[in-house]
């Protein structure tokens, strides 16, 4: 698994939850492309919200919605 992704599940989930999520991805393809969304979710999140101006913050706005940020 990525490193992002475990920075990602580390800033989201107890310990023993990400544990299981990063067993379960390394084993289940659709889980292990559950966790791959929520990481280019994730960075998307951070590259628009590095920006300015109103539709960079209408993006990161969606961005964090969709990641529960």
């Amino acid at each position: 698994m990525s490193t992002k992704l475990r920075e990602v599940l580390q800033a989201r989930l107890p310990a023993e939850e990400m544990g299981r999520t990063l067993k379960l991805a390394a084993r289940d393809p659709e889980i292990r492309s559950l966790c791959d969304d929520l990481v280019m979710a994730v960075e998307a999140l951070e590259r628009w919200s590095a920006m300015t101006g109103r539709e960079a913050a209408e993006r990161a706005e969606e961005y964090r919605e969709l990641v529960g940020g």
